[in-house]
């Protein structure tokens, strides 16, 4: 496998302080969605974890579902604040 990326080892490194025995793979495409990682990776779309970043009254919010699962505004909302968002991919890249 070649170097990890730094966060990628950071992650790998928590995990297996854990005790969770995981293998962290570099795609060379885009796996913008759910179907997308599934395809790259052959398995289930319902195996990957969709990791979706919203802001509520400047507040940021991270929602993880199955890849199988859409997040369903109207109830998350109510759990939240007033308002609620998702993040945009500029957004998200500017504070990852």
């Amino acid at each position: 496998m070649s170097a990890l990326p730094e966060r990628s080892r950071l992650v790998q490194q928590h995990l297996a302080e854990a005790g969770v025995e995981s293998e962290i793979r570099i795609l060379p495409n885009s796996a913008r969605t759910a179907a997308e990682a599934a395809a790259a990776i052959g398995c289930d779309v319902a195996a990957i974890a969709n990791s979706l970043l919203f802001v509520t009254d400047d507040s940021p919010v991270l929602v993880m579902t199955s890849g199988g699962h859409r997040v369903d505004l109207d109830v998350l909302m109510p759990l939240t604040f007033e308002t609620l968002r998702m993040l945009t991919d500029g957004e998200v890249i500017a504070v990852a």
